[in-house]
């Protein structure tokens, strides 16, 4: 039997982000997964999805900054482009636009 340092269970969003960052810090690691690649099963299926900035509170802005800096790492390793940047419309006086225009600023989002 060949020792492995990490299994991991599902290669969903979290299962597969777990399987990577455990390859970076230098252990050997099992992935599994029930269905085949591209399987519609899970709640990442799909062609599409949203990566975005705009948030009230701070600690999420913080958050999705990192995680983008995580993105643009993988982008590089894999030598592929990941993400489409397209930008986006927030908008209405529920989702309090000018003080997430200066918590955005404050964080050097453009």
């Amino acid at each position: 039997m060949r020792h492995v340092d990490v299994a991991v269970a599902g290669l969903g969003l979290s299962g597969a982000a777990v399987a990577w960052a455990a390859t970076r810090r230098g252990h050997t690691v099992a992935a599994f997964e029930a269905y085949a690649a591209g399987h519609r099963r899970g709640s990442s299926h799909g062609h599409s999805r949203i990566y975005r900035r705009a948030y009230l509170d701070p600690f999420y802005i913080e958050l999705t900054g990192r995680a983008g800096r995580l993105w643009e790492r993988l982008e590089t390793e894999a030598d592929e482009r990941l993400l489409d940047r397209v930008g986006g419309v927030d908008h209405g006086s529920v989702r309090e636009p000018e003080r997430m225009a200066a918590l955005l600023r404050e964080h050097g989002v453009a």
